[in-house]
């Protein structure tokens, strides 16, 4: 079971190595990152690209840097997420004030002297949901195995009632 999440980003020469260290960091516990430039699709509308991928994953990640926050993608992002009930985690720079509904919420710091402690954090947080995921999963496979083994069970002795019946 996967477990996704779409990195809202801005697209800085100052932010991509954030980025590659979340992603080296996320790939070594199977956290899959989406990155929107990763994935070209000529022709496509980048808001319906956007909001296919952000209801496809189980999180967006927002890192909010000045970059970040000055970006209009990103707190679109951070709207279309929010607007399909998607949890979203804030990594905010140290000295950046949190946009708009981020203000609200609980965020990683982000000091850009010391950016693996925020990552060891983050990377934390994600395989701990991941680990939830799974055992969400393996607990609704079992139940509903459960489920159908009951529906079989009564309807095999039910029929052999009926049969006896006759």
């Amino acid at each position: 079971m996967t477990f996704a999440v779409f990195v809202s980003h801005s697209v800085s020469e100052e932010d991509i190595p954030y980025l590659k260290e979340l992603e080296n960091r996320s790939r070594s516990i199977g956290i899959e990152l989406y990155l929107a430039e990763r994935s070209p699709q000529p022709g496509t509308p980048l808001s319906a690209k956007v909001r296919a991928n952000i209801a496809r994953t189980d999180l967006v990640l927002a890192l909010l840097t000045r970059q970040g926050v000055a970006s209009a993608w990103v707190n679109q992002e951070i709207g279309l997420a929010l607007s399909q009930n998607k949890r979203v985690l804030p990594v905010l720079e140290a000295g950046v004030k949190p946009p708009g509904v981020i203000a609200e919420m609980e965020y990683v710091r982000l000091d850009p002297a010391r950016p693996h402690d925020a990552f060891d954090r983050v990377v934390t947080f994600l395989g701990k949901l991941k680990t939830d995921k799974e055992f969400w999963g393996t607990v609704a496979l079992v139940a509903g195995s459960a489920i159908i083994g009951g529906f079989a069970a009564y309807f095999l002795t039910r029929k052999d009632k009926g049969a006896n019946n006759q």
